[in-house]
């Protein structure tokens, strides 16, 4: 009896450090899907999908990961043809559907939900939607982003860089896309990349993390 009593705690044992592998694991991928996702291409897109749904394998419990993976789904769906949206659609609702059910405060699972339709020709309405979740969800990196780029779409530069700002503020050391910025007529490529070390230097000085677009020449 003694003996089996052991051999059942070690397989116990084998089965907790399995599991927080699993985990562990899990929460790699997810790291290596937001780094994926922030290069904004089809193909990064579809390797960040990849690594989300393989951390929602190892790790089913994982909201942040469900969540992570409606946001990349509906991410993808400004990049496909009208025969995928369908099917995009109902793969972020699932997504996040599991996301909210682990986590009910779960915002990336709410950010995608909110925006499910593209922002084309839907641009108010989508507006509408992420505003209404920033008032109750005002300090996420992603939520300022996805407004952010909406307000890119509409060529609301300004506030559109004022998103990208908070997104920076709550994330410092995340980096953003390359957003094209026009004046005067004139596109301009605002750079939003910030390094480890460039963060902390401007923190030190008590200064935002973007520097204001340089004017035209």
């Amino acid at each position: 009896a003694t003996v089996l009593a052991g051999a059942a705690g070690i397989a116990l044992w084998r089965g907790a450090a399995s599991d927080n592998a699993d985990v562990e694991a899990a929460r790699r991928l997810i790291a290596k899907a937001r780094e994926a996702d922030l290069v904004s291409q089809r193909d990064s897109n579809s390797q960040a999908i990849a690594y989300l749904k393989r951390a929602t394998e190892l790790d089913p419990t994982s909201a942040e990961a469900w969540g992570d993976l409606a946001l990349a789904y509906q991410r993808r769906m400004a990049q496909s043809g009208d025969q995928t949206l369908t099917a995009l659609a109902e793969w972020t609702r699932g997504a996040a559907d599991r996301a909210l059910a682990i986590d009910p405060g779960r915002t990336s699972a709410k950010i995608a939900l909110a925006i499910i339709p593209p922002n084309f020709r839907r641009w108010a309405a989508n507006e509408r939607a992420l505003r209404a979740l920033r008032s109750s969800e005002p300090s996420h990196p992603a939520l300022e982003s996805a407004l952010g780029w909406l307000l890119c779409d509409v060529g609301r530069w300004q506030e559109a860089i004022a998103c990208f700002r908070r997104a920076l503020a709550f994330e410092p050391f995340a980096s953003l896309e390359v957003i094209e910025v026009r004046r005067r007529g004139k596109p301009r490529q605002i750079d939003f990349r910030v390094d480890h070390h460039d963060a902390i230097r401007r923190d030190a000085h008590g200064k935002q993390g973007v520097s204001a677009p340089p004017a035209d020449g």
